[in-house]
């Protein structure tokens, strides 16, 4: 049984009719002006959007909610207005990303425990891959504690925040023991002292030796810089909610040919509004799910904080269609949060329990064969 939370719904909030239909099942609805590779690959992890609904007849979103799409996509027209984003997020953002707290470390010793599933993870000569590393690559780097082995730390953009990242580990240090299970405390040691070179750290280039990692960026997302069967274990945590449905299926198939047979992948997946979360907190934790394919692209969508909105059931067919066995699904469910009673009709095929999901953690094996 998967676990989850807050299950409650609203009294009389009904989501639309079901018919217990895979997402597999869901009717391929055409893409004005999308290329056909991007339509195809949308439709064969099931997700079936609604090109319809006129932007004027559209639920009226928040102001804060609609100010923060509109400025964003105003951030994202050129290479300029992007360099101006990044620089606003490096002075606004150091506190923040500074941040740690025993949430944060509970999940990575989560991280942990779900990459000891892999027979190799603990051999020195086993193969890592973090896919979007974000400001401080605080979760590679919290991997990298524990673990020993060569680790590969992957963006489509340098975005480094050095200062920040300091700042962080420096505090994760002296956070130390608190939100680790007892299971690891028997470590204690060791991850307070690499924590402390990685707060010390004179320059990212010499962090990258003593801890043996490396930094790869490639703009266009793809993996081909690194040979197949080349590593035991490839994670990210919050990260493919970004990546575009056009790319989402290329994406899992470039996973499964760097894995090695039997290697595993690990995916925390953030299902929620992050236009909400970050910017508009009066809005539904899920409001997105309001708005068609139409509606969304012309005012929502954005290069600076794209959202693919694909639910589970997405991602899972996604990642079973390029070959993987699913070997974890933990989902956290909360039907207070979704906007029954304003669905596109894009959402109406999927299970209630899908569109009600706010995080998952996902973990697939690449078989041996």
């Amino acid at each position: 049984m998967i676990p989850t939370c807050r299950q409650n719904q609203p009294e009389g909030a009904r989501h639309p009719a079901r018919d217990g239909r895979s997402p597999l099942d869901a009717p391929a609805v055409s893409s004005p002006g999308a290329t056909s590779d991007a339509r195809r690959e949308a439709r064969v992890i099931g997700f079936a959007p609604d090109m319809g609904g006129r932007v004027s007849s559209l639920h009226a979103p928040k102001p804060r909610y609609l100010a923060a799409a509109l400025a964003l996509k105003g951030f994202g027209l050129s290479r300029a207005t992007r360099r101006a984003y990044r620089a606003i997020g490096d002075h606004l953002s150091r506190e923040s990303h500074s941040r740690v707290s025993p949430g944060k470390l509970a999940a990575g010793a989560q991280l942990w425990e779900l990459a000891s599933l892999c027979e190799s993870a603990d051999a020195e000569s086993a193969r890592y891959l973090e896919v979007g590393t974000g400001w401080t690559l605080f979760y590679g780097l919290l991997f990298r504690l524990h673990f020993d082995g060569r680790l590969s730390l992957f963006d489509v953009q340098d975005c480094r925040q050095v200062d920040a990242l300091r700042e962080r580990f420096a505090r994760v240090g002296n956070l130390l023991p608190d939100g680790l299970p007892e299971e690891f405390l028997g470590n204690l040691e060791q991850y307070r002292q690499r924590a402390a070179l990685v707060a010390s750290a004179v320059s990212l280039e010499g962090l990258n030796d003593r801890l043996n990692l490396e930094y790869v960026v490639e703009p266009n997302g793809s993996l081909r810089m690194f040979a197949d069967d080349t590593f035991d274990v490839v994670f990210s945590w919050n990260v493919l909610e970004h990546v575009p449905r056009c790319q989402f299926l290329s994406m899992t198939r470039d996973h499964f040919r760097v894995l090695r047979p039997n290697g595993i992948a690990i995916h925390h997946i953030d299902f929620t509004d992050h236009l909400t979360t970050q910017y508009a907190p009066s809005a539904s934790r899920k409001e997105y799910l309001r708005y068609g394919e139409c509606a969304w692209r012309v005012l929502f969508d954005n290069r600076m904080q794209h959202m693919n909105r694909l639910q589970p059931s997405h991602v899972a067919s996604a990642f079973l269609r390029a070959g993987f066995e699913a070997v974890h699904d933990r989902r956290e469910i909360d039907r207070t949060v979704v906007p029954w009673s304003d669905l596109a009709d894009q959402w109406n095929h999927l299970a209630t329990d899908d569109v009600a999901c706010t995080a998952a953690t996902l973990v697939f094996r690449k078989p041996r064969w």
